[in-house]
């Protein structure tokens, strides 16, 4: 009996597990059911157009899905997938705001790693997991997924994957890699916006602008065809001219067509193309067709906000680029202070919308400044004024910098570090041409701080220059450490090449001028600074190289080889400045000119080819009248060709030009007009000129001569001692 009621009591138990087990599958079935039902509408509200806000919604359906069936892979990977769209959604926005859009990510990620667990062959959790690895910076968790994600990716995922291993490549500095994997995922889909854009901004960084510039072009054109299409179906639709089947087989070609594309631009990247197409532009000095892109990146065709704030202080920034190109390359200044003062009233116009708005600012200070270099070059007298005023706008700006910064102000670019240190340099710089080296000082270390940008090689190079300008024999280590890093970190930017090569350039020669400006040069001091000069050069060489029609990188490379003796080099390098330089005077850098064709005369004097001499002394003249100078110079090459009248005229106008003051240029011209006379016979004027030379010379000892000038004496000592025993020995001598 008792084993009968066991049995009977095993069977119902057995009876009532397997009801029990059948209402837990059937649940279990329920569960998942309400979970993909949520995940299919977190997923129409993925795909409505891009805010915060959708995402916040998508996020909240897809939690509820998790919460339905906590095993359900696939709820996982959608969240941590619109986690990770709101994050880059709040990024995008505000680039800054990474304090608010790291925790969505850093639960993104522990989302996305539940979902590897649930379902580890299926793809997709790591190429997200890659990419919120690059946003953090953290380059090798990136790779790692990208290439696990490429090993169960299936054919149609792979461009996806492929353009996220090209950004992590190019990340990591292989860039020949990133570029093939950029291929691969176009050779997947040719029309992959994404993969375009990513190669694009790659080719911009190689400094392939012309590449890059075409491939814009198609990415544009890709989108152009997809809005038309687009509307097209808009429009159809809107005018019931389409069955809803027929409507749905049109956007689904529509789909199938621009998939790729469709999501690029709603994204809202368009706006980017232009923007990455107008610096191609910029950076080849064509700035019509830069302006043109961005005001197409502004326009509401492309996605664009004509009133953002950015790209119209870009686009007026073209303009103060081109000003600067025509003064530097053309040596015009006349149009481009005109065209300065139309910038200035552009900026003032992006200030009326925002008066605080730092790179508007900014960009009012640069226009100053480079007004100060243009009225120093024509001559005019209130370069200082406009150097203050420049001060006085850079002060504005970096105030507004600050106060951005500590605000939260919305603008992303107005909290930058990097573009607040470019601003505290410049500001720096224009204190350092005004003579207040310890003002200029104080902003660089202020720009190189942890909070703001302690890599900045704006920041390095100007105080290069400053420390150059101030102490350049004391600062000569630190000039040449701060030049070798600002030009490293610069990625070749030409002001870090051109700016630096003149801090190390005055350092060189401060050594050299200390070196002989006693009785006996300092050999150990001159090698010293011959070899600061050396470094200048392959400095001067890099910026004449990456803009060959700049004169005046061609004329600080020949000052380079004059100082060091090379005269051959130096020649050659001022013949190829001269070509650069326009000719008319009127609005070409007719300072330089002259000073050009001066140096050019003093290296072929002291090549002892005294014809090119005189031509290049006259044409220097004929720029510059009152080039004492250009007048001994001729002396001096007459005196040697034995044209003794002309020389003897030649050095009176170089005397008449010093207005006879006391100076070492003074005595000299005195001593070699001496010796002419003593060639020509005509002791008793040779003893007057030698006797005021020696004068003058032995009444500037007190302040010392340098090497040069002691032998410049020395010798009109001995000079005199002829004429005297001359005039002593009387005519039969």
């Amino acid at each position: 009996m008792l084993a009968r009621r066991l049995a009977a009591l095993m069977v119902a138990l057995v009876a009532l597990l397997g009801l029990l087990m059948s209402d837990c599958w059937a649940q279990g079935q329920d569960d998942a059911a309400g979970a993909a039902l949520l995940v299919t509408q977190g997923i129409k509200i993925l795909r409505q157009a891009p805010s915060v806000n959708n995402y916040k919604d998508a996020v909240e359906a897809f939690r509820k899905a998790v919460a339905a069936d906590g095993t359900y892979s696939t709820a996982h990977f959608y969240l941590g997938v619109s986690l990770y769209q709101l994050a880059s959604e709040m990024l995008l926005e505000d680039p800054l705001a990474t304090d608010a859009a790291y925790p969505h990510l850093d639960e993104s990620l522990a989302e996305l790693g539940k979902a590897v667990e649930l379902a580890p062959s299926a793809a997709g959790p790591r190429l997200y997991v890659a990419r919120i690895r690059l946003i953090q910076g953290k380059v090798d968790e990136a790779n790692k997924a990208v290439t696990d994600e490429i090993a169960v990716a299936p054919e149609s995922a792979r461009p996806e994957a492929y353009e996220v291993l090209g950004r992590v490549r190019s990340a990591q500095g292989r860039l020949v890699e990133a570029m093939q994997a950029y291929e691969w995922a176009l050779d997947h889909d040719s029309r992959f916006a994404w993969a375009l854009y990513s190669k694009a901004e790659l080719l911009f960084r190689l400094k392939r602008y012309d590449e890059c510039m075409k491939l814009c072009d198609h990415i544009n054109t890709l989108l152009s065809e997809y809005a038309r299409d687009a509307d097209y179906l808009a429009t159809l639709k809107s005018k019931g001219r389409r069955s809803a089947a027929q409507a749905q087989d049109t956007r689904e070609k529509l789909l199938e067509k621009y998939s790729r594309v469709a999501e690029f631009k709603e994204d809202n990247m368009w706006p980017n193309v232009y923007r990455l197409q107008g610096q191609c532009y910029h950076v080849n000095d064509l700035f019509t067709q830069a302006r043109a892109c961005y005001l197409a990146a502004m326009s509401g065709r492309h996605d664009g906000n004509e009133k953002d704030l950015e790209l119209r202080t870009l686009l007026a920034s073209e303009y103060l680029a081109q000003a600067n190109w025509s003064i530097r390359i053309e040596g015009r200044v006349t149009d481009p202070l005109k065209m300065l003062k139309a910038l200035d009233t552009k900026v003032g116009e992006i200030l009326k919308d925002n008066a605080n708005y730092p790179p508007a600012l900014e960009l009012r200070g640069e226009t100053y400044l480079l007004e100060a270099q243009a009225y120093k070059q024509s001559g005019q007298d209130n370069q200082v004024h406009q150097l203050e005023d420049a001060r006085k706008a850079f002060e504005e700006a970096v105030k507004a910098y600050r106060d951005a910064r500590a605000g939260a102000a919305p603008f992303p670019e107005a909290r930058s570090g990097a573009r607040f240190a470019r601003c505290l340099s410049l500001n720096g710089y224009v204190l350092a041409l005004l003579g207040r080296y310890d003002e200029a000082l104080a902003l660089y270390d202020e720009a190189l701080t942890p909070d703001v940008d302690p890599v900045s090689w704006e920041a390095k190079v100007y105080r290069a220059f400053t420390l150059a300008e101030s102490a350049p024999v004391a600062s000569a280590d630190a000039v040449k450490t701060l030049v070798a890093t600002a030009v490293a970190e610069s990625g070749g930017a030409i002001e870090a090449a051109n700016t630096g090569g003149e801090a190390i350039m005055l350092v060189g020669l401060a050594k050299m001028q200390k070196a002989r400006s006693a009785a006996t040069v300092d050999e150990a001091l001159l090698n010293e600074g011959s070899g600061a000069v050396r470094e200048a050069v392959v400095l001067f060489r890099e910026v004449a190289v990456a803009s060959p029609k700049d004169a005046r990188s061609k004329i600080r490379l020949a000052d380079c080889y004059y100082e060091l003796a090379e005269l051959s080099m130096a020649r050659m390098t001022y013949e190829d400045a001269l070509v650069l330089i326009p000719p008319s005077t009127a609005v070409s850098i007719a300072d330089d000119r002259s000073r050009v064709l001066l140096r050019l005369a003093e290296t072929y004097f002291a090549s002892r080819m005294y014809e090119p001499t005189i031509q290049k002394a006259n044409e220097a003249l004929a720029s510059a009248s009152d080039l004492w100078r250009a007048k001994e110079l001729l002396g001096d090459a007459y005196t040697a060709l034995r044209r003794y009248i002309a020389a003897d005229e030649a050095y009176a106008a170089a005397f008449d030009l010093l207005a006879g003051e006391d100076s070492p240029d003074t005595a000299r011209i005195m001593a070699s007009h001496g010796r002419l006379f003593m060639t020509m016979g005509r002791d008793q004027e040779a003893e007057l000129y030698l006797l005021r030379a020696i004068s003058m010379f032995q009444g500037l000892e007190s302040g010392g001569l340098t090497a040069e000038q002691w032998a410049c004496l020395s010798r009109a000592q001995e000079d005199i001692q002829v004429v005297r025993e001359r005039l002593a020995a009387g005519p039969s001598a």
